[in-house]
């Protein structure tokens, strides 16, 4: 929508070929990248004015001529939030038709936050998925299995477009027990999993008992994860775990590891993060805006979640993408006790 031209040369030239899309990849200069986020974020402030009742009113009350807004710091102290989504209608922020939907709650509060995408939006999202999945070893001929809740979650939804990408063989085993799920997928010979933190460690328990088998990788998302936990799974299986970082306010992913391990690369070609309140050590809340959505795009999203821009160089494929360190605590979490 907002790049259709580049978009039209990326399928015509590249199409579903993963692998040319990684040799791609590898040869962008950083220095192009912020000039097109800088272009596709002028794009949509104008369309969000047009038709977001939501962001309208908002832009309104503060003042602001997006004609006259270059980047995401122009906007000052303007910010869309959790309790945004929660307190105003949906029907607020949508700026075309909806065709998928789902919820997340993400902190204590128990009112849920609903998201709506398109179908084209989550082919663009296999599609940029899937290059992360290259970069980590994913191949045509690897044996995939996902144990991921699917209830109103998105990441089942996402890594399902990215394997339609790559072409691998998949069964969703979602999120049953540990033990039963050992059971049945054994004889699969899956070599890939994509699972969640705190479900994958139990699921190790069982298997030093009886028995692992070759694994190429694990990949966790919707938890975070200790470097403890990740080097006792590591250490059990004989293989890695990545971890993926995401929000469904994102479309589920925000950013990947690479094979260096060495924090999230992430989608700077979709998403435009920023770091604000920053402190001495150069950690405070991720902030985004989604640069390519059209049905519910979100402009500077307070995470809530606390990191950093990593600034050495990366030596994956991936090096052009900007990298953000694993996630320290969330800016709005709580501690409940009773004395």
């Amino acid at each position: 929508m907002f790049s259709s031209i580049p978009e039209l040369l990326d399928e015509l030239l590249i199409g579903g070929n993963v692998g040319r899309r990684a040799r791609i990849a590898s040869r962008i200069p950083a220095s192009v990248v912020p000039a097109i986020r800088r272009d596709k974020f002028r794009r949509l402030l104008r369309y969000v004015n047009e038709k977001s009742p939501f962001y309208r009113r908002r832009f309104k009350e503060a003042g602001i001529d997006v004609r006259r807004v270059r980047t995401p710091e122009d906007l000052g102290g303007f910010f869309t939030t959790a309790q945004d989504l929660r307190e105003n209608p949906v029907e607020d922020f949508l700026c075309a038709r909806p065709e998928l939907g789902f919820e997340t709650t993400g902190t204590t509060s128990t009112t849920s936050k609903r998201v709506y995408f398109s179908r084209h939006e989550a082919a663009d999202m296999g599609r940029d998925g899937a290059l992360g999945l290259y970069n980590l070893g994913l191949r045509p001929d690897d044996r995939v299995v996902d144990a991921f809740d699917y209830s109103f979650w998105n990441a089942p939804f996402t890594l399902r477009a990215s394997l339609d990408r790559l072409g691998c063989f998949h069964v969703t085993a979602a999120k049953i027990p540990p033990a039963e799920f050992y059971d049945r997928v054994k004889h699969y010979a899956f070599n890939v999993m994509f699972v969640e933190p705190s479900w994958l460690v139990v699921l190790t328990e069982i298997a030093r008992v009886r028995g692992t088998w070759p694994v190429k990788f694990f990949y966790v998302g919707g938890e975070n994860m200790s470097e403890d936990t990740r080097h006792y799974i590591e250490s059990a299986w004989n293989t890695k775990v990545y971890i993926g970082y995401g929000q469904t306010e994102s479309f589920g992913q925000v950013g990947t590891e690479c094979p260096a391990q060495r924090g999230y690369h992430i989608d700077d070609f979709n998403l435009y993060c920023e770091i604000v309140d920053k402190g001495e050590d150069g950690y405070g809340e991720l902030v985004y805006t989604t640069l390519s959505r059209v049905v519910m795009p979100l402009i500077r999203y307070r995470s809530t979640d606390i990191t950093a821009f990593l600034n050495e160089p990366c030596t994956c494929t991936l090096k052009a993408a900007r990298r953000i360190a694993k996630i320290r605590g969330r800016s709005d979490e709580m501690v409940i006790c009773a004395l």
